[in-house]
């Protein structure tokens, strides 16, 4: 019995500290929910939940966290670039490309800064158009067939390399 009213203690103590978390300080809370991973993987999600933070990006947090927290970069400059840029970068930071990568991340887009990390060869600063289209199933159909073999490769629920394969598609069908 006295293990589990220890126990219950424990968990408010737990939840009073995830309240103090509730912040924009988003070192801290990455370098919470990194402790909560390694030393309680059960309650990882829970914490997560109870913080807010929707599942991925609990788990970039943890990614973001396991990247920076080596390196002694000042948490202030990581706030200012914020979680999405510093998930883009950590994969790839180490200590002699800290520096740069971090001035790319403060220097452009989420997108751009994307296309710099992936080295997709495209000027980060190029102005970039978003097409929305409305498509019946059929349409999609025959969408997806055509960027498929134009090179467009199905990933997941989606096509990736869509925007080359459209616009080889397209290059084809102008020189007619």
């Amino acid at each position: 019995m006295k293990s589990t009213l220890v126990s219950e203690q424990e968990r408010v103590r737990k939840l009073e500290n995830v309240e103090k978390l509730k912040s924009d300080e988003l070192m801290d809370v990455a370098h919470h929910l990194r402790q909560v991973f390694d030393d309680r993987p059960d309650e990882f999600l829970t914490i997560a939940k109870q913080l807010g933070i929707a599942r991925r990006k609990a788990y970039y947090y943890v990614e973001i966290d396991r990247a920076f927290t080596e390196l002694k970069v000042d948490s202030r400059r990581l706030n200012r670039i914020g979680w999405t840029k510093l998930r883009l970068i950590s994969p790839h930071i180490n200590v002699r490309n800290c520096e740069r990568l971090l001035k790319l991340a403060e220097e452009n887009s989420t997108y751009g800064l994307a296309r710099l990390v992936n080295n997709d060869g495209v000027d980060p600063g190029a102005k970039v158009h978003a097409v929305l289209l409305h498509l019946t199933p059929e349409q999609y159909d025959v969408f997806r067939d055509v960027l498929e073999a134009h090179g467009a490769k199905a990933t997941g629920g989606g096509l990736s390399e869509k925007e080359q394969a459209l616009t080889k598609a397209l290059r084809k069908l102008r020189k007619r």
